[in-house]
């Protein structure tokens, strides 16, 4: 289904800097390419659109588990002590977890290209409130009400929740609920805040990128690292990749070159797996190894859309972001949950609750897909976003 019958010459096509009419052509089995004008690039490769749905629910996948209760932090405290939990944990969320916010941004600004030339700013800019900040905004919203409940009724020291009577009214709507500095009720949350003022900021990047090439990525990085973004964007790799993905939509158009750089990205990703249980670091290595091991995922996306494999990965596409929205609070009543009958402590049996929480909600979000796809507008538009 996902392999592409398109050749690597088309594939690699880069539209025509002069201002021709549009090009259809019919492959060999009818697939149909648009090849556009230099104001208009062309439709997205099969492959690579198979691609990035496959990265996608792989990303989401890894990144809940940087969430998993007890939370951020988790890490650092169970290396030297528990190396078993460590390992995994190091795998799955300070590695493959935290590179999927690089890589769905790269596909956030290599899509907002393609929406831009199909769509108005005003329509581009309403599709992207609805879908990443009004499901921000009620799952906050939700997060703040649970953790008042929580507070009022269990002793809070059960809890790793912050005490909502601490805040006024102020922060609790600006800094937990807006996400205006970062700080919102669900941590995971201010990945929307900074991609929703990415998107708004996307034609001024498309136009500059077009002009300039790839010297405008390398601004951003020089930018990120050196002055950073805030209070615009407060997580600076962010933008840096959002833009990384504008510069790859106009060329090269696809993302079918990861195959000839495949033993680079291996050895890097090794490399990168090496330093991170060393404990190395340096200047710009998060940059760098979130950069390499996202560009292996992506990688394994391309080979996965030739798989069948690759097909049951996009079925559970529809629920990703869902899944995304709603986990930290899901993890919240399942933490809760696992505590009265195991305590919170870290050792064994967590590590089972550890690894099979995530895959247990996506495994009951595919159950439920019907329901879910069977709310009304109303409900199903502000919790989910479409």
């Amino acid at each position: 289904m996902f392999k592409s019958t398109v050749s690597r010459a088309a594939q690699q096509q880069k539209p025509s800097s002069l201002a021709l009419p549009s090009i259809r052509r019919k492959l060999a089995v009818g697939t149909v390419v648009t090849v556009q004008t230099s104001e208009s690039l062309r439709t997205i490769a099969p492959e690579t659109s198979a691609a990035f749905r496959i990265t996608r629910v792989l990303c989401i996948f890894f990144m809940v588990y940087v969430h998993v209760n007890p939370g951020l932090g988790t890490g650092e405290q169970l290396r030297g002590t528990q190396w078993d939990l460590w390992f995994f944990h190091t795998i799955l969320a300070d590695l493959l977890g935290r590179a999927s916010v690089p890589a769905l941004s790269v596909i956030s600004g290599f899509l907002a290209v393609h929406t831009l030339e199909r769509r108005s700013y005003r329509g581009y800019a309403a599709g992207r409130f609805t879908t990443l900040f009004v499901p921000m905004v009620v799952w906050n919203t939700i997060g703040v009400t649970y953790g008042y409940l929580i507070f009022k009724t269990i002793d809070e020291k059960n809890f790793q929740m912050e005490n909502i009577d601490e805040l006024s009214a102020v922060d609790i709507v600006a800094r937990r609920i807006l996400a205006l500095d970062e700080t919102a009720a669900y941590t995971s949350h201010n990945f929307l805040r900074d991609m929703f003022v990415c998107s708004l900021a996307a034609p001024i990047f498309v136009a500059l990128a077009k002009r300039s090439g790839w010297a405008i990525p390398a601004i951003v990085v020089l930018a990120g690292e050196t002055i950073g973004f805030e209070p615009v964007v407060y997580r600076e790799s962010i933008l840096i990749f959002f833009v990384l993905g504008i510069q790859l939509a106009i060329s090269p158009g696809h993302i079918s070159w990861l195959r000839d750089w495949r033993l680079v990205v291996a050895i890097g990703s090794g490399l990168v797996l090496a330093a991170e249980f060393a404990a190395v670091d340096f200047p710009l290595y998060q940059l760098v190894k979130r950069g390499i091991v996202s560009a292996g995922i992506a990688l394994a996306a391309l080979y996965l859309a030739r798989l069948p494999l690759g097909q049951k990965i996009v079925a559970h596409e529809p629920q990703a972001y869902p899944i995304f929205l709603s986990h930290n609070f899901v993890f919240g009543i399942f933490w809760g949950a696992w505590m009265v009958v195991f305590g919170s402590g870290l050792t064994f049996p967590y590590v089972v609750f550890y690894l099979l929480t995530p895959v247990l909600l996506f495994v009951a979000a595919f159950r439920a897909r019907r329901f879910l796809s069977g709310l009304p507008g109303a409900i199903r538009v502000p919790l989910f976003g479409k």
